[in-house]
């Protein structure tokens, strides 16, 4: 089974992607800006949903300790706020995720499909 690790300081965020991700098949592990790193080490997971905001620390310096030292699992930057990929540049994200986000958009954005880094809608000639 796949492994997540959902890092959020909202619990309601956490249960509400958790759901989603659980659907989707995933084995998934919650975490706080402050219990990410042990359960990260013992856990290995090969997904890593980080939320951007959160009380101490912002998503992306955690992401970019997630790079440092845990190069294997892919990195995601979610927010219920629509943020610029280009002011992330200097780290490996693989995408940026909005929440709320449907089972279907996420599953696109998991699987490496051409989806719209924004909505998370599969990109066709017409899109």
């Amino acid at each position: 089974m796949r492994k997540a690790i959902i890092i959020n300081d909202s619990k309601l965020e956490r249960a509400v992607l958790k759901d989603r991700m659980t659907n989707l098949g995933y084995s998934v592990i919650i975490a706080d800006e402050y219990s990410w790193f042990n359960k990260l080490k013992n856990e290995k997971p090969t997904v890593a949903i980080v939320n951007y905001t959160m009380e101490e620390i912002t998503g992306d310096k955690i992401i970019s300790a997630i790079n440092t030292n845990f190069p294997d699992v892919k990195c995601y930057l979610s927010s219920c706020n629509k943020l610029n990929p280009r002011d992330f540049k200097d780290i490996n994200i693989e995408r940026i995720i909005t929440t709320p986000i449907s089972i279907t958009n996420l599953e696109n954005i998991l699987t490496n499909k051409d989806a719209c880094l924004n909505c998370g809608k599969l990109l066709t000639e017409n899109f």
